[in-house]
């Protein structure tokens, strides 16, 4: 026949707690035997010799003492120990004879009265204490032990297997070290996020960054706004004297108008009978009058010199409005290259957010990895626990009949 805990294990499945396996079959075996009506005890009862004042009474559920008198095994009558004294008292009607003997418990001892005498018996159900478990790992049978109640000390033990192991679901270590991966993960996550020197740091500096940027750029009262439209008011001033000035084309101060004007006095003294058809540089030469051929040559010259001066005087405005504009742009190219600069230093630090960022969402997927495990391991143990608790209730209905059986026999 196979051991109690090779029962068990038929019963509920695995189960290595031998220690706690010894200890429910002891308190099984002792819950049945008190289960037991007396007409079972004394068929399996033993019987053992008595000294009285040193057999110990524990481990033994009594049936009855017996007190040889010379003749026969007498029975005791059980007493309290309170009575002892007028159990020994000869005129007391309570007198302990050799054929009326007495017995009771003190101390944890059996003691007899009277004293004396030999071949006292003492017959009983043994009891087990948790000091010295039956070994459910040896054991098949229990000495002293009704075969048919043995069934009932193995659902017993498989009842309180159960038991602990659907305890043992509630602690699971497994889920518990998951959890606790689980907020180390999302702390570390934070700490990405929020520690100095990481994400959200960046991302404050990389603003802060671009807002001094937007101050320098983007507003009307920005220096690069203000560069930008000194551009403007210089171009349009090249643009208003080179088109849209009557000092430049119609006025007769105009720079050009000057030019134009001594342009046409020098072609007038050549060839447009300035001061007359005669005496201009084509009329003279055709008189071959040399002399006023070079006088008027003379006078277009100085004209010609003229126009130029006035030209160049021209020339001259349009330079420093071209110079004062490129000089605003120049201002405008090196504010622009400060704020790629600061582009560069602002895209760092964004960088240097997203890498945290990166770090933070490996952190928080490594939570859902331990997350998926606690769940997955969650979902074992309660199936198991289901099963458990669904098999402890069909044992547990298998042990409630046969008590009901055996306190019917």
């Amino acid at each position: 026949m196979a051991t109690f805990s090779a029962q068990v294990v038929d019963l509920i499945g695995a189960f290595s707690d031998e220690t706690a396996l010894d200890s429910f079959i002891t308190e099984g075996a002792n819950e049945v035997i008190n289960a037991m009506p007396r007409s079972i005890q004394e068929r399996v009862a033993e019987e053992t010799t008595v000294t009285s004042g040193t057999t110990p009474s524990e481990g033994h559920k009594v049936l009855y003492m017996l007190r040889n008198d010379g003749t026969i095994d007498q029975p005791c009558r059980r007493i309290i120990a309170s009575k002892r004294g007028r159990a020994a008292d000869s005129s007391d009607m309570e007198y302990a004879t050799a054929t009326d003997p007495a017995y009771y418990v003190q101390d944890g001892k059996f003691s007899i009265l009277p004293s004396g005498g030999s071949g006292n018996k003492l017959v009983s159900m043994p009891t087990y204490s948790q000091a010295s478990a039956l070994d459910a790992s040896s054991l098949s049978a229990i000495t002293n032990f009704p075969n048919e109640a043995e069934y009932l000390v193995t659902l017993y033990a498989a009842i309180k297997a159960l038991q602990q192991n659907m305890s043992g679901k509630l602690g699971d270590t497994d889920i518990a070290s998951a959890l606790s991966r689980i907020t180390a993960a999302v702390l570390n996550s934070e700490d990405e996020i929020e520690d100095s020197n990481k994400m959200v740091a960046n991302i404050v500096l990389g603003v802060a960054e671009i807002a001094e940027s937007v101050a320098d750029t983007d507003t009307s009262s920005s220096e690069f706004q203000i560069a930008a439209d000194a551009i403007n008011t210089a171009l349009d001033r090249i643009s208003t004297y080179n088109w849209s000035d009557s000092d430049t084309f119609t006025s007769g101060s105009a720079q050009l108008t000057r030019v134009k004007a001594a342009l046409d006095d020098a072609e007038d003294v050549i060839n447009a009978d300035e001061p007359s058809a005669t005496t201009d540089a084509y009329g003279a030469q055709a008189n071959e009058d040399m002399e006023l051929v070079s006088s008027a040559l003379s006078i277009a010259q100085t004209e010609i010199q003229r126009s130029q001066a006035h030209l160049a005087e021209w020339n001259a405005i349009l330079k420093g409005a071209a110079a004062e504009a490129q000089g605003f742009a120049t201002e405008v190219q090196a504010r622009g290259a400060w704020t790629s600069a600061k582009a560069q230093v602002w895209n760092g630090y964004f960088a240097s957010a997203q890498a945290y960022a990166q770090a933070a969402q490996t952190y928080l997927a490594s939570a859902q990895g331990y997350a998926n495990e606690a769940q997955a391991r969650l979902a074992i143990d309660s199936a198991e626990y289901n099963w458990y608790e669904k098999q402890q209730a069909k044992l547990q209905a298998d042990y409630d009949r046969g008590i009901q059986l055996l306190r019917a026999s």
